[in-house]
């Protein structure tokens, strides 16, 4: 990644030495939450949605965030000058995640060209909830590590990404990316996805097609 704006805490800091406390537990533990956001022109593609699932996260660990209004200002300070930027939200909790606070890193970088297509490996999902309850259900943690082992295996394999298949045998999601197909009904396409009951992400993408 290649990151042109950096912002830790809201202060701006240069990409090459922005740094955090090797004892922050989003870094030693994975505790902590994000979100992924395109811009176009410094416009942030459904922030405010973005900023409620941002939220929902972060209840799920007891992190309390900053203002909505800083949130809302760091995005747009990450996406200025990028024509399609891609903003990450990372947040931790911070050095003590009982007492806080936590830190928070906002980061622009040029969005990659989007793909015509893709080859996709379809890899077993069993950490995966699949319609199981737990308390983290749907929650969007930095713990990503069963998810890159999957792009991973998928890449070793010739393919460019992966898909994740249930322990019920079912269709999921990808490891950073929604899925849907479209179906023709009667002469009509129909767009279709994996249940939200399967546990996937509550993806806003998927939200504003459907």
């Amino acid at each position: 990644m290649a990151f042109a704006r950096v912002f830790i805490d809201g202060v701006d800091t240069d990409p090459n030495t922005a740094a955090i406390p090797v004892g922050d537990v989003g870094f030693v533990r994975g505790y902590g939450v994000f979100e992924v956001v395109k811009a176009v022109d410094g416009v942030c593609f459904r922030l405010p949605e973005h900023l409620d699932r941002l939220e929902r996260s972060a209840a799920m660990l007891g992190i309390e965030l900053p203002s909505r209004e800083l949130l809302t200002r760091w995005a747009a300070d990450a996406a200025d000058g990028i024509p399609e930027a891609i903003v990450r939200m990372l947040v931790s909790a911070g050095d003590d995640p009982w007492e806080g606070p936590c830190r928070v890193i906002v980061t622009g970088e040029p969005a990659s060209p989007q793909m015509a297509s893709l080859r996709l490996l379809p890899v077993n999902a069993p950490w995966h909830s699949d319609g199981a309850e737990w308390e983290l259900l749907r929650g969007k943690t930095l713990s990503y590590a069963n998810n890159f082992a999957a792009i991973r295996q998928a890449r070793m394999a010739g393919f460019d990404d992966a898909v994740l298949i249930g322990r019920s045998g079912r269709v999921l999601e990808g490891p950073t990316f929604t899925v849907g197909w479209v179906v023709d009904e009667d002469g009509r396409d129909i767009y279709e996805t994996p249940a939200m009951t399967t546990g996937i992400l509550d993806s806003i993408t998927r939200t504003a097609v459907l």
